[in-house]
């Protein structure tokens, strides 16, 4: 896209489910919306990506930028979100990485099989 980065890393790198999130504050479940669900639901995957491997006997991952530059998002590991726009400047989604959802949201099989496959 006419917003890729060919030299360094784009904001953002990738994207999750951000509305209509539970969360319970002091005993009461209230809805969460944005980077408030979005983060923690996506470090999850990375934590489950990290006991895969650790399960396996290898190291947990690390940092991601290479990960995510050179083998998830090149090989399909994240699902492409190509309808949409920021709602905000109108800054529309796009094939492969744009500014508004990054490679888009991570398909935990695929990243999976690929982690597993690192040393």
């Amino acid at each position: 896209t006419k917003y890729n980065i060919p030299t360094g890393r784009g904001n953002p790198d990738v994207s999750a489910q951000g509305t209509r999130f539970s969360v319970v504050v002091n005993g009461a479940a209230e809805p969460v919306d944005g980077t408030s669900a979005s983060c923690p639901a996506f470090n999850g995957i990375i934590a489950l990506l990290n006991e895969a491997r650790l399960a396996a006997g290898k190291t947990s991952l690390g940092p991601l930028n290479q990960l995510l530059y050179k083998k998830a998002g090149p090989q399909g590991a994240l699902n492409d979100i190509t309808i949409g726009d920021n709602g905000v400047k109108s800054i529309p989604t796009a094939k492969g990485w744009d500014p508004i959802t990054g490679f888009g949201t991570p398909d935990f099989q695929k990243l999976k099989a690929i982690v597993l496959a690192l040393p």
